[in-house]
């Protein structure tokens, strides 16, 4: 996490951080997780997998990096707190992970970190990971960048 290393970015100094349809998980599935169990983009097997080949060796997916509020909370989620940064996150109820987004903005307010979030009912396009050159572009949706613009001043 950003917050684990943010010396390294000298001088860069980060404010904050936004989270689009962020990747968590937990060992117990989660309410979406089972209501879209045969999501088109993230099926649960796929899910599965993907955690399978990124967690380090032995771990369950209650390690720290999958699922940062077992226990009330990752120590990253101080480090975040005593950089004073501000999180913005964006997601939507169609997303496997949506439930985990919410448990984490929910947390994150609990403890005080300046919090911006957007937990939408309606799926964002997959292209608000676009990359700012393809704004222009035929596949950049821009009620995506609509979305994102809320977060410029994350306070």
């Amino acid at each position: 996490m950003a917050a684990d290393r943010v010396d390294d970015l000298k001088p860069l100094i980060l404010k904050g951080i936004v989270m689009i349809q962020p990747y968590f998980g937990g060992s117990e599935l989660s309410g979406s997780e089972l209501r879209l169990i045969n999501d088109l983009v993230l099926p649960l097997d796929a899910n599965e997998l993907m955690w399978s080949l990124t967690l380090p060796v032995g771990a369950t997916r209650n390690h720290e990096y999958c699922n940062p509020t077992l226990g009330g909370g990752s120590g990253l989620l101080d480090r975040v707190w005593d950089l004073e940064w501000r999180v913005g996150m964006v997601t939507s109820d169609g997303d496997p992970l949506f439930d985990r987004a919410v448990e984490l903005v929910k947390l994150m307010e609990k403890r005080g970190i300046g919090l911006k979030s957007l937990l939408s009912e309606v799926s964002l396009s997959s292209t608000v990971h676009a990359n700012v050159s393809d704004i222009e572009g035929p596949r950049f949706n821009r009620g995506d960048l609509k979305t994102l613009a809320k977060f410029k001043n994350l306070g």
